[in-house]
């Protein structure tokens, strides 16, 4: 498992994700970064595929990001905040079957 702690330091997106230890097994906690919708879909979906080779699991983000109402103004570019539940953009049921279909384990 210290191997793996320090092959998820050298990773860059997971490698700044807070890990936690739970039981026999780490446990990544998948940020939200301050970009776009797509672009927040994508560092997930690196970040669990890269948890999911290093054999950890991995917990989703309690919110995502978005621009404080001020969309593409260059003013607010880097001015972000939890906006929206996971869940409310994501469909959970079909998110997490998909998940476990995949072997990653979700906490």
């Amino acid at each position: 498992r210290g191997c793996a702690m320090g092959v998820l330091a050298a990773v860059g997106g997971v490698g700044s994700a807070v890990r936690h230890e739970y039981a026999d097994r780490a446990v990544v906690s998948i940020p939200a970064v301050k970009k776009g919708l797509s672009n927040q879909r994508m560092r997930m979906i690196q970040d669990v595929v890269s948890a999911k080779a290093l054999g950890l699991a991995v917990q989703l983000p309690g919110a995502l990001m978005s621009r404080k109402g001020c969309h593409y103004e260059s003013r607010c570019y880097l001015d972000y905040q939890a906006s929206f539940s996971f869940w409310r953009v994501f469909d959970k049921e079909r998110t997490l079957a998909a998940l476990r279909e995949a072997g990653v384990e979700v906490r």
